[in-house]
């Protein structure tokens, strides 16, 4: 069995274990450390890009105050994560590689993408369980996807579903730890019986 641990920085991720590979994403190797990093942001962007890329993501439904908290601190997050990254000498992939980094790699996205056929990423997240799935893991635990805020539920739970799903089809084990929106209806429950998974 080829396990790995993939870990998201929402609650739970304190409960991942250290053995097998353990991949960690965007600024989870700040808190503990892991064997890969995928972070697919644009670091060469400046603020005010950062900015610009979350309105338009966000289809400028959020207010200014609120795009204006999520990029605020981008640069010190981005000096930490390099740093850590730098310390620790593990694979890191984002859209592409950074000098500063030098175990840095563009992810090998029009590979991947031709292999699934297609090109449905809306996170790191599926970036990183694509390629999982290429690169022959059989098993998959997830740790620290609560993924439960209006953005994350919005946009990328359902496209982190299909890459579960598509992982289950192919016979490779999938199991989500703690909290989380995943797998499951909005309100837990299953339709038509309106109770939750195993009757509870």
């Amino acid at each position: 069995m080829k396990q790995l641990n993939l870990i998201g920085c929402a609650e739970g991720w304190q409960d991942a274990p250290y053995s097998d590979e353990c991949w960690g994403i965007t600024n989870l190797p700040i808190k503990r450390d892991v064997t890969r990093c995928l972070d697919m942001h644009d670091f060469t962007w400046t603020k005010k890009q950062w900015f610009e890329h979350y309105l338009v993501w966000a289809g400028g439904h959020y207010g200014r105050n609120y795009l204006t908290e999520r990029t605020k601190n981008r640069g010190k997050k981005t000096d930490a994560l390099f740093n850590k990254i730098n310390e620790l000498k593990i694979p890191f992939y984002s859209v592409r590689a950074y000098p500063q980094v030098p175990t840095s790699a563009a992810y090998p996205f029009k590979e991947i993408s031709e292999f699934f056929k297609t090109s449905l990423f809306v996170s790191t997240a599926d970036f990183a369980i694509a390629m999982a799935i290429y690169e022959g893991f059989t098993s998959i635990d997830f740790y620290g996807f609560k993924m439960s805020a209006g953005d994350e539920y919005e946009h990328q739970v359902p496209s982190c579903n299909f890459w579960i799903g598509l992982a289950t089809g192919m016979k490779i084990k999938c199991k989500v730890h703690g909290e989380t929106a995943l797998l499951k209806s909005k309100t837990g429950l299953i339709y038509g019986y309106n109770v939750k998974p195993g009757g509870e």
